[in-house]
C-alpha cells in the first residue's frame, strides 16, 4: 500500500509518501503563510522522490484539524480535490493524534499523552490519549488554566507527557496544581511521515472510510467537558 500524506494545520507544511510501512520520501518546511502555494509542488516532489507515479498511490491521508483555520481549509480542500480528480480514497486524521503518535514508544510507556496546540488568546486545543493512542478525552478548546485544572483533578497521580506548541504553557499551569508533566524537547508539530503511518494503521484495521472527510474546528464555548469523560482504566 502506497500512501500520500500531508499536513498544513500549523506554521509548517509537510508531505510524505509511505510504502509497505516505510517512508520513501518526506519534505517539511516552516511557513506562516503561503501553504496553498507550497503544498502542490511539495506533493509532486515527494511522489517523484519516492520513485512512484501518482497512479501508484493507493490513497491519501490528511490532517483535518484542529489548527489554524486557513491551514485546515487548505489541506482539506487540496486533499478533496486531489482525491476526487484521481479517484483515490481519503482519510482524515486529527492533528492532535498525529502529534501524540510522533512520540517515541519508550517516551510514552505507562503514561498519559496530552498533545496540546497553542490556539492563541490564552486558549489551547487539547486531547488526551493512552500510550496506545486510544482516546481518553476527545479534542476540545479551552483556556490553559481550565485545561490544567481538569487534568489535575482527574489525573494527579498519573505520569503525564505533554507535547505540542502549547506544551510549555500547559506544563506551567499544571505545576500550579502539583502536577509535574514531562515535556520532551522539540516543537512536535504534526509530521506528514507520522500521519502516513497512522493512516496506514487505521486503513489496515478499518479500511478506507466511505464518508466525506470533514474539518475539525474547535471553539471554546465557555462550557467544560462533561464529568466522567476520563476512562477509569486509562
Amino acid at each position: 500500500m502506497n500512501i500520500l500524506a500531508f499536513d498544513t494545520t500549523t506554521n509548517a507544511c509537510s508531505a510524505a509518501v509511505l510504502s509497505e510501512g516505510k517512508i520513501l520520501a518526506e519534505k517539511s518546511i516552516k511557513i506562516r503563510i503561503g501553504h496553498a502555494e507550497k503544498l502542490i509542488p511539495m506533493i509532486i516532489e515527494v511522489i517523484e522522490n519516492a520513485n512512484l507515479t501518482f497512479k501508484e498511490i493507493s490513497g491519501i491521508g490528511v490532517t483535518r484539524g484542529p489548527g489554524s483555520f486557513a491551514g485546515v481549509r487548505i489541506g482539506l480542500a487540496t486533499a478533496r480535490a486531489v482525491a476526487l480528480a484521481s479517484n483515490k480514497p481519503l482519510l482524515g486524521v486529527v492533528s492532535l493524534k498525529v502529534i501524540a503518535a510522533g512520540l517515541k514508544k519508550d517516551q510514552v510507556e505507562n503514561k498519559i499523552i496530552v498533545p496540546v496546540m497553542d490556539a492563541r488568546k490564552g486558549q489551547c486545543y487539547v486531547a488526551i490519549y493512552k500510550s496506545n493512542l486510544n482516546t481518553i478525552l476527545e479534542p476540545f478548546a479551552m483556556d490553559f488554566g481550565k485545561t490544567a485544572k481538569i487534568i489535575a483533578s482527574t489525573r494527579k497521580d498519573t505520569n503525564i507527557i505533554v507535547a505540542g506548541s502549547g506544551s510549555n504553557q500547559l506544563s506551567i499551569e499544571l505545576e500550579k496544581y502539583g502536577v509535574i508533566a514531562e515535556v520532551p524537547l522539540g516543537d512536535h508539530l504534526p509530521r506528514a511521515s507520522v500521519l502516513a503511518r497512522v493512516t496506514c494503521e487505521i486503513v489496515q484495521r478499518e479500511g478506507w472510510p466511505k464518508t466525506v472527510v470533514s474539518p475539525l474546528y474547535l471553539r471554546d464555548s465557555g462550557a467544560s467537558p462533561p464529568s466522567g469523560i476520563f476512562l477509569k482504566n486509562a
